[in-house]
């Protein structure tokens, strides 16, 4: 059973996305290594077994 996330102030939330950014963004303003790889990843992912509601990918029934 997962935990319930507790909701995040808006000092985390602000903390969270300035440091998303940094790792993701390169000094020149490009995306880094990083960024690719996690967009590559999560595109792999979900054609392995796409996001419920699309498709009968992973036994979803139609």
């Amino acid at each position: 059973m997962l935990a319930t996330p507790s909701p995040l102030d808006p000092d985390e939330e602000a903390r969270l996305v300035h440091s998303l950014r940094c790792e993701l963004r390169g000094d020149d303003g490009h995306v880094t290594e990083t960024a690719v790889r996690g967009a590559r990843t999560a595109d792999r992912l979900n054609a392995a077994c796409p996001p419920p509601g699309l498709g009968a990918a992973c036994g979803e029934a139609e």
